[in-house]
């Protein structure tokens, strides 16, 4: 039935329930792409972590001298962050093809987000080894991730990623077994 007060009734419960529509259908977007690109965070850590265990410690900030005075077996270790020196790592360069450029603040991976932690494998039991067993820990931290929908809008929101490490021990191609 149709009374005269309540025409364009329809067209107003129709504006609403489009609105909501279509922001929790953004909403399901941008959280997608948030996780989308959290995984590619993750994903870059075991890039770093696999290229640092299969090739030569890096040189920057003075790392390769601290991890070749490594005393293995032991519990020493050796923590290097990336800063802006470190920009021509190969580890991070390695990382960064990992994550899809211009989505992350900055564009990719900050080098001052990024540790390389070497220490002694606890599995390094033979003293014939020409190199020790290391295990590399590739951290990054801080990462920030520019929601796109807000920042159409003006409204710069950004949400803060967990911190992710990953850990792998490196081969020895080296030892002589007789």
């Amino acid at each position: 039935m149709n009374r005269p007060h309540e025409h364009g009734a329809a067209m107003v419960e129709m504006a609403i329930v489009l609105a909501i529509f279509l922001a929790l259908v953004f909403a399901i977007l941008e959280f997608s792409l948030l996780i989308f690109n959290w995984s590619r965070v993750i994903e870059s850590t075991r890039a770093g972590a696999r290229y640092a265990i299969v090739n030569s410690v890096e040189t920057y900030g003075g790392c390769n001298t601290n991890v070749e005075a490594l005393s293995c077996p032991g519990t020493d270790s050796v923590t290097c962050t990336l800063d802006d020196s470190g920009t021509n790592s190969a580890i991070l360069t390695e990382m960064r093809t990992k994550v899809q450029p211009g989505v992350l603040t900055g564009g990719s991976v900050p080098p001052g987000n990024v540790e390389i932690t070497y220490a002694c494998a606890e599995e390094t039991e033979l003293t014939e080894r020409v190199n020790p067993l290391l295990r590399v820990t590739v951290t990054v931290s801080g990462i920030q991730y520019p929601f796109v929908v807000p920042g159409l809008l003006g409204m710069n929101a950004t949400l803060d990623m967990p911190d992710h490490s990953t850990t792998l021990t490196s081969e020895d191609l080296y030892t002589y077994s007789p």
